[in-house]
């Protein structure tokens, strides 16, 4: 990343500031030590951030070295553009060379230097970053996330194609979430800038590349991404691979991140999905992503098909979320769940809720009720707690 577009990225100035707009020029007359610490107690973080853009357009790379050695006896006094500016820099000319500074500095700033450093390798030599960073030392988690996401996103900046080598690299990542955050950052990545159908095309072609529990991993994560940028096209994947050793929840992964956007519409394809198509399952994930979403368009959706026997395995998720609103109405439809457990747990949420507005007639029901005697026991002493 060219350095006036990093700093336009920081600071939100465009390439015409990459000199102070007030006129301020750097003297190098004084030597490199001198300038650099004149930046450094320069007050003004906009004009600090200029003068950092003309300082490492104008110094020799050779000096590298010396400026790294500049900034960790200031590490303290810095701020994060010019760490940023640093290790943006120095990756260009020197990769390893920054890597190996960054890294023998203070957390903050190895941190946030080594994902500057392989933003900047990734973008521009992606095989060789790969090796750097699998050879990065003592990685915990959290750090390999920064730096592989980092990589990750430097790798599609540069256009590279998508390989094995690749997915077998963060198959090797121990952490959990930090392999599915690559993933994810990847496939994001590689949709927005060759497409879907170019990334399933890749996604696919894992199979028997890596193992097979990576490659569901992929599929989900596809499944997921797909299922924001076309919906179509997520579903004639799904219903592609939903009966091979990666189908697993795929349909739920569909149903929930599509109705995170597009509740409605989510819930018709889950509702109209044969039952031996994990139908209840995915109806049921999608409910509660639909819920989590827009909770008032989910609850008027459901009010109007609640009858539907393709949504009873929602009735009791349905009930507690309208207890809230309507606990009389959602006590009136509790017959309707038609599993004895989970219909008294049910009862039991749509009862306390009752009960916060309008306890006599909750507990006129509960008296009225078929409700066993634990339970009619339990809802009156929470009562008696309120009183």
């Amino acid at each position: 990343m060219p350095l006036v577009l990093t700093i336009g990225i920081l600071t939100g100035c465009g390439s015409d500031r990459a000199s102070d707009p007030r006129g301020v020029d750097l003297d190098f007359s004084r030597g490199i030590d001198a300038t650099f610490n004149a930046i450094t107690h320069n007050q003004n973080p906009l004009e600090r951030a200029a003068l950092w853009v003309e300082f490492y357009a104008s110094i020799d790379p050779a000096d590298a070295p010396r400026v790294g050695d500049l900034f960790k006896k200031s590490i303290g006094g810095q701020d994060e553009v010019s760490a940023t500016l640093l290790a943006s820099w120095w990756a260009q000319h020197d990769p390893r060379g920054a890597l190996k500074r960054a890294y023998s500095w203070p957390w903050d700033d190895r941190k946030l230097g080594t994902r500057v450093v392989f933003y900047e390798w990734g973008r521009s030599a992606p095989e060789e970053a790969l090796q750097g960073l699998a050879g990065l030392p003592g990685l915990v988690s959290g750090q390999i996330q920064s730096a592989g996401g980092a990589f990750v996103r430097g790798f599609v900046d540069s256009g590279a194609a998508p390989s094995a080598e690749l997915a077998s690299f963060i198959e090797g990542i121990d952490v959990l979430k930090d392999r599915v955050s690559m993933i994810e950052t990847l496939i994001s990545g590689l949709s927005a800038r060759d497409g879907l159908k170019a990334t399933e095309a890749y996604v696919g072609s894992l199979d028997q590349q890596v193992a097979p529990d990576l490659t569901k991993q992929f599929f989900r994560t596809f499944v997921g991404v797909a299922a924001i940028r076309d919906p179509d096209e997520a579903k004639v994947f799904v219903e592609k691979y939903a009966d091979s050793v990666y189908g697993k929840h795929l349909r739920r992964r569909l149903g929930a991140r599509w109705a995170r956007f597009h509740g409605a519409e989510a819930m018709e394809w889950a509702r109209a999905l044969p039952i031996e198509d994990d139908r209840d399952d995915v109806v049921e994930h999608t409910f509660r992503n639909f819920v989590f979403a827009d909770r008032s368009a989910a609850t008027l959706w459901m009010h109007e098909r609640h009858d539907d026997p393709s949504l009873e395995a929602v009735l009791p998720m349905f009930l507690a979320v309208l207890a809230k609103q309507d606990p009389q109405q959602a006590a009136h439809w509790l017959p309707r769940v038609s599993d004895a457990e989970k219909r008294q747990r049910t009862t039991e949420k749509v009862v306390k809720e009752w009960l916060r507005t309008d306890p006599e007639a909750a507990m006129a029901w509960v008296d009225a009720s078929e409700l066993s005697p634990r339970v009619k026991r339990s809802l009156s002493k929470l009562l008696a707690e309120k009183s």
